[in-house]
């Protein structure tokens, strides 16, 4: 079952509208609607507030295959050197992630090989220069 099915299912058997699920989870009905239709899937922050209200683990939602985080954590690396305010927040950010009960232990560990990836491209390219 693809994630946009899953999502309608766990929210139908509760049975709720978009806009009540948006209500309780405070996820916009616009964003509710473009993962119940495809068009859009969640950011680790959404996936996190679905995964808490459902009371499920992000694997579960989508079905057969894990949640991938690489697009927003790939996305804060940009490929390029970070500066000091922007590590900083790059910092602050995974910080605040992994001390998230919302992320579950296997998508903590995930986070963390992704960071170690990075971190090890950063070091090549800082040898390089």
């Amino acid at each position: 079952m693809q994630f946009s099915d899953k999502l309608k299912a766990l929210r139908k058997a509760k049975g709720l509208t978009q806009k009540e699920l948006s209500e309780e989870t405070g996820l916009s009905v616009h964003a509710i609607n473009s993962y119940e239709t495809g068009r859009r899937e969640p950011n680790y922050n959404a996936m996190a507030i679905l995964e808490r209200y459902f009371k499920e683990e992000g694997i579960s939602l989508y079905g057969t295959s894990k949640y991938d985080f690489s697009s927003d954590f790939n996305s804060l690396f940009n490929d390029k050197l970070l500066d000091g305010e922007r590590l900083s927040d790059l910092t602050m950010n995974i910080y605040r992630l992994m001390s998230s009960e919302y992320i579950s232990y296997n998508n903590k560990n995930t986070i963390l090989d992704m960071l170690n990836n990075q971190l090890e491209n950063m070091h090549k390219l800082l040898k390089e220069k």
